[in-house]
Order: C-alpha cells, then sequence, then structure tokens
C-alpha cells in the first residue's frame, strides 16, 4: 500500500492501483474523432448511413451493392411471409 500525505492531511492516492489505467480505451475511428470535436464546438455533423453514399451515387464496391440487394430482399420476403400469415383483413 502507497500513502501520499499533502500538507493539510489530504491523502493523494491510497494504493499502487490507483495510478494504473481502469481498463484499455477502444482506438477512435477518424469519424468518431470528427464527431467529438464538432460536439464539443456546437457543431451538428451531417447523418450518414453505412456506405449510403456510396450506394446512392453508384460508386460502392460491388459486394456492397450486392450486400444491400440481398437486404432489401429479405425485408420484402419478411413482409410477404407477415401478411400471407396474417391474411387478408
Amino acid at each position: 500500500m502507497l500513502l501520499v500525505s499533502l500538507m493539510g492531511g489530504h491523502v493523494m492516492f491510497k494504493s499502487t492501483s490507483d495510478l494504473e489505467p481502469r481498463s484499455q480505451r477502444p482506438k477512435t475511428s477518424a469519424r468518431t474523432a470528427q464527431r467529438l470535436i464538432a460536439h464539443s464546438m456546437g457543431l451538428k455533423l451531417p447523418a450518414s448511413g453505412f456506405g449510403s453514399k456510396e450506394l446512392r451515387d453508384g460508386f460502392g464496391s460491388k459486394e456492397l451493392r450486392d450486400q444491400e440487394a440481398a437486404r432489401k430482399s429479405r425485408i420484402v420476403s419478411r413482409h410477404k411471409q407477415r401478411d400471407d400469415a396474417w391474411g387478408d383483413d
């Protein structure tokens, strides 16, 4: 146990574990850093979905376009199954 007394009887820390960081901080992406800085300045960055601009403009990779098409077809099939299960009312 490590104990440091300051003038006036104040204790700064009680053990060596107080000097170590609590846990490893995750890496910050450039996008997150921009958002944090803008927020601290009182600004708002426009929201953008992952890959949405690339898909909309046609600049996305074939893999991204295929994934988006598969996602949309899954949604359509789920809606169709739901409608079939509930029937026409």
